[in-house]
């Protein structure tokens, strides 16, 4: 097994808040990590909703547990073109995030397979 290899073991779903100050910086990173999975008994996988209204811009919600976010243009009641730029990058990485991680399930799959 090399150093990038996982264990074949399902790890449970979690949340991950970092927050990072690097002294040359003036400024902290703050990173909100969701990490899917089987979610463990009395545990929370992760949620992910897109709530859409009549007269506003729709707010995407991702939750875990109680940690949360949502995303919706600065101006819900104005929405512009940077808005639908970055809709449309979301949707084209969202993208690119489900099949790879359906390619490498299959991959596992596999290689699971040829083990036995």
């Amino acid at each position: 097994m090399s150093e990038h290899d996982e264990p074949t073991t399902p790890k449970p779903a979690f949340a991950l808040l970092t927050v990072t100050t690097r002294p040359e910086d003036p400024e902290n990173m703050v990173g909100l990590s969701f990490h899917t999975g089987s979610a463990p008994r009395g545990a929370c996988s992760p949620e992910v909703a897109c709530h859409t209204y009549e007269e506003q811009a729709p707010i995407l919600a991702l939750r875990q547990g109680s940690t949360h976010v949502s995303i919706t243009p600065a101006a819900p009641r104005n929405v512009g073109a940077a808005d639908v730029r970055f809709a449309k990058a979301l949707v084209d990485s969202a993208l690119r995030y489900y099949q790879a991680v359906n390619r490498a399930q299959r991959t596992q799959g596999r290689a699971a397979l040829a083990r036995e």
